[in-house]
């Protein structure tokens, strides 16, 4: 959704307004896929979401509590079971969730995407008040992922609220799973003094400090790159290679929404890059300002230059260089 632009209240359809930051560029975006027949109209609040585009194999095998060692696990296991527990429902819902990650028609939101949020969360970890809730919020924050801003959120965290307590996760952090989930939809409803939601929504803007390509992302020392080799190509161009490179977010980004016109999407996406650039600050915590603040803002800075050059080069008589 756009910054600015507000959440929708749990439980109801969000509308599809605007691009929120930093992975929905445009509005007005079809869907990805037929999801609107597999949805139909709003879950209720609480209500367990059906697998939404979830291919058959991941639900038989989420259904069956697939093993963290399994190479389906995409080397997830071990940290998914650190934060849920090794329960039968635990390692149901893991699968469940690492299947949802690598759905087909995902290209930045995949299980790389994921990889990268929970090392940033990593790098961050001695900012947040309740670590477990913002791992766990990780896992489900773009778990149902269908190009909807807002409706994704609202799932996810419905899918978080319907699952978790059967892992024997406590009730107060499950409400905070899914309130930091539904906090995603907009980052800039982040309240001061809001700890995890700062962890979250810092981890989940990490990528926009990314070099744009080949040199390593800025860290504090406390991750590495295993859960990056584990994980094994996505679609398009967006790989393990790419995944930490501002270039190849951004080319994924828009491979996610190929089917808006080239005009629409650099209108959207110059739109989204403004209001980011505008804020006093990108992250509100002050490891990730110190760690990602000014590399953020020369790598958006760089991106609308060039987009503003499309954008001049698309008009009659345009030039490119103007």
């Amino acid at each position: 959704m756009l910054p600015n632009h507000p959440a929708p209240a749990p439980g109801t359809a969000p509308s599809d307004g605007g691009p929120s930051a930093p992975g929905s560029p445009v509005q007005g975006r079809a869907l990805p896929r037929d999801a609107a027949a597999a949805h139909g109209g709003a879950p209720e609040p609480g209500a367990a979401p059906a697998h939404d585009g979830l291919p058959a194999s991941g639900v038989a095998r989420a259904q069956g509590g697939a093993l963290p060692h399994d190479r389906t696990w995409g080397g997830f296991g071990a940290g998914w079971v650190a934060v849920a527990g090794g329960s039968a429902a635990a390692l149901a819902l893991g699968a469940e969730l690492v299947a949802r990650w690598a759905e087909p028609h995902r290209r930045y939101h995949t299980r790389t995407h994921l990889a990268a949020v929970l090392a940033a969360i990593d790098d961050l970890a001695d900012e947040a008040a309740d670590l477990a809730a913002v791992r766990l919020a990780a896992w489900f924050h773009d778990a149902v992922y269908d190009g909807r801003p807002g409706w994704d959120e609202e799932r996810s965290a419905q899918l978080a609220q319907a699952r978790l307590p059967a892992c024997g996760v406590p009730a107060q952090r499950v409400a905070e799973v899914a309130r930091l989930v539904r906090l995603t939809a907009a980052h800039d409803t982040l309240r001061p003094g809001d700890r995890n939601g700062a962890v979250l929504c810092d981890a989940d803007l990490a990528i926009l400090a990314a070099p744009p390509s080949g040199d390593r992302m800025p860290t504090t020392g406390r991750t590495s790159d295993d859960s990056m080799r584990a994980i094994g190509p996505v679609s398009g161009d967006f790989t393990p290679a790419t995944a930490l490179t501002y270039d190849g977010y951004a080319r994924a980004i828009r491979q996610e929404y190929a089917h808006v016109p080239d005009v629409a999407f650099a209108e959207g996406r110059s739109a989204v890059l403004r209001r980011l650039l505008a804020a006093p600050a990108l992250y509100r915590t002050p490891r990730a300002r110190a760690l990602w603040e000014e590399r953020a803002r020369a790598n958006m800075t760089g991106e609308l230059a060039r987009l503003r050059a499309a954008l001049a080069a698309a008009q009659p008589g345009g030039d490119e260089t103007a």
